[in-house]
């Protein structure tokens, strides 16, 4: 049953020498999971265990490797669901380092193996795709977990106080969302599975509700030069297609 929770704070169980362990599991379809890649990278209080990605393609892998390199994270396991699948790096991504020469690469783990090897119930796994990779490990058996939160699904107005609803999705209380519905198969196995001891969903109308405004990155530009991720995303920000957007959508996207 769904049901509208309240942001908790209860990640103390997460910290290990005082920082969050965190697995990624990520698509590159849009720039939402690579931007937070490049979040978790820099940021002081998270230790980023592994990547996994969907579907995991040479295009992607040798695009986040590179990316890890930029960080000095050559450490960082990369796995993925199916290396064979159609190439699935979107051109925003290609955009972002258009002056560099990226090269594709098939230097990757399977992407189930990873997960197996680095959550932990003191781990939090962060997926921002269809759940391909988790619901593979889960078929081991194997899998435990602490906290899982995964971008997809949707809470209605059955679900949702009427406050804190968005417009436009009012009156509704079904929608369909690519994440969950992509593999609806790999979705009800996470559901099911009860060897991870939390599961989020960050909904549809969660997701829409995020806004980056104009002044939002006039802010980011007095902070951009205290970390790297901070420059990085900046940088991604301030990329022209990103630019025309604003434009277009009155100063916020």
């Amino acid at each position: 049953m769904a049901m509208y929770v309240e942001p908790r704070s209860d990640t103390d169980q997460f910290l290990v020498n005082g920082r969050l362990q965190i697995v990624l599991d990520m698509e590159t379809g849009d720039p939402d999971d690579f931007v937070t890649l490049i979040f978790l990278l820099g940021h002081p209080l998270v230790h980023l265990k592994a990547v996994t990605i969907v579907p995991g393609t040479p295009d992607q892998i040798g695009f986040i490797r590179y990316a890890l390199k930029r960080f000095n994270r050559h450490d960082i396991p990369v796995g993925v669901f199916d290396m064979n699948a159609k190439a699935a790096l979107s051109k925003f991504h290609l955009r972002i380092y258009k002056d560099e020469t990226i090269e594709e690469s098939r230097d990757a783990l399977d992407g189930s193996e990873v997960l197996l090897k680095y959550c932990d119930q003191q781990t939090i796994l962060v997926c921002g795709g269809p759940l391909k990779n988790v619901a593979k490990a889960i078929r081991t058996g194997q899998l435990k977990l602490g906290r899982l939160v995964a971008q997809g699904g949707f809470a209605g107005d059955n679900v949702v106080p009427q406050e804190k609803r968005l417009r436009k999705f009012q009156g509704r209380t079904t929608c369909p969302t690519f994440n969950l519905c992509s593999d609806y198969r790999a979705a009800k196995i996470v559901l099911d599975y009860p060897g991870i001891k939390e599961k989020y969903f960050v909904s549809k109308n969660v997701c829409h509700g995020v806004v980056y405004t104009l002044e939002t990155h006039e802010q980011l530009a007095f902070v951009k030069d205290h970390s790297q991720s901070l420059h990085e995303i900046y940088h991604i920000m301030s990329l022209p297609v990103v630019q025309s957007i604003f434009r277009l959508a009155n100063g916020k996207m």
